[in-house]
């Protein structure tokens, strides 16, 4: 006799490439799968696979069947949805939330939607978008936020149907680091705009005119890696910088390093950097659009906060963690709180409760 499925979520997403979003469903698929539910990740634009899905964790490309455009999309979604009418949907991604409530209109399938950045810039400032996004998100079962502020940005009938809930860590992440720590200064995040590279470009170009042996290693890939290779020569720290690329063993790297950066011009809840803190990686920060890192870090006791674009004070901040070894360790020991905080259980709880209607997800 087979074992009674407590629920199937369908998670949605164009392509499961290596952002935050896409790694904190893996994390949540963990969970369910380890809980009793049938959890399914439908990509349905591109097939790339950057994480490890858990076992008990089921994939299915549907891009390959037909056309991959917005239509071809949806109707893929709809085909499915029709095949298992009792599952609840899931997507993060703004464009692909639209396309999911709209696939599912008439079905008895309820979708799920999470507001993963700053609502502000899911459609680049097309308010005629954003209207569309609000009314189609009225329609939702559901809206999980990351963050207050994410919630308080959207019309009060979205608010009274949406939930708070943080990303959950992964129990996989690398236990805190207690022997010597490499020479090196890391960061991690998409080579985009947002993420605002260049800054911590130049604040590590004035730090490597004190400390000369320090390396930078910069975790992602995106459009913008030739430019930021020509930034760091013309700094004159070319050698001195390392372009990792995309790595599952990231954390790895990170965990052992003197200092995390994250530099960001906005902001969800930036998982690399309360990873680091968990890590008890001292991490220096950017005050940025969202206020995603602001929502966990107290400057100046589990970590440091400075002003976008602020090279001195980001500098300043680094040279004071690499300079003081006992400032450091202060620092390190506070932001390990965030571990039991965010444990996936504690979080995974609360979206099984808000999902499926279970008890013992009542807040962090």
């Amino acid at each position: 006799m087979s074992a009674v499925i407590a629920g199937h979520i369908i998670f949605v997403d164009p392509y499961m490439a290596g952002g935050g979003a896409q790694r904190v469903a893996v994390e949540l698929s963990r969970y369910f799968v380890q809980h009793g539910y049938r959890f399914t990740v439908c990509i349905t634009k591109e097939n790339r696979l950057a994480y490890d899905l858990s076992e008990g964790v089921e994939l299915v490309l549907t891009c390959y069947e037909g056309r991959n455009d917005a239509a071809g999309q949806a109707f893929a979604i709809r085909r499915i949805a029709k095949r298992f009418p009792e599952a609840k949907f899931l997507s993060f991604m703004p464009n692909q939330n639209l396309m999911t409530i709209a696939a599912c209109v008439g079905l008895p399938n309820d979708v799920y939607v999470s507001v993963r950045n700053v609502p502000s810039e899911d459609f680049n400032g097309n308010r005629a978008l954003e209207l569309v996004r609000n009314r189609a998100y009225g329609r939702a079962a559901g809206v999980i936020f990351q963050l207050q502020s994410q919630k308080a940005a959207f019309p009060r009938n979205i608010q009274d149907k949406g939930k708070v809930i943080p990303n959950p860590l992964s129990p996989l992440l690398p236990e805190v680091c207690h022997g010597v720590r490499r020479n090196v200064i890391t960061t991690s995040g998409r080579l985009v705009e947002q993420k605002n590279h260049e800054m911590t470009l130049r604040a590590f170009a004035l730090v490597h005119k004190v400390h000369p042996s320090l390396r930078l290693e910069i975790f992602g890939t995106g459009p913008r890696e030739e430019k930021l290779k020509q930034l760091a020569e013309s700094l004159g720290i070319g050698g001195r910088v390392d372009f990792m690329g995309f790595s599952k063993r990231a954390v790895e790297a990170i965990c052992n390093s003197r200092a995390f950066v994250l530099s960001s011009r906005f902001e969800g809840m930036p998982n690399a950097l309360i990873e680091s803190m968990a890590m008890g990686v001292p991490s220096v920060a950017t005050r940025c659009g969202g206020g995603g890192a602001e929502e966990f870090i107290t400057d100046g006791v589990n970590g440091r906060l400075v002003e976008i674009d602020d090279d001195m004070a980001l500098a300043n901040a680094l040279l004071r963690i690499v300079d003081d070894e006992d400032y450091a360790n202060e620092l390190s020991r506070n932001a390990i709180k965030v571990r039991e905080l965010l444990s996936a259980d504690r979080v995974g709880r609360q979206w099984e409760s808000y999902i499926f209607g279970r008890p013992g997800g009542d807040g962090i």
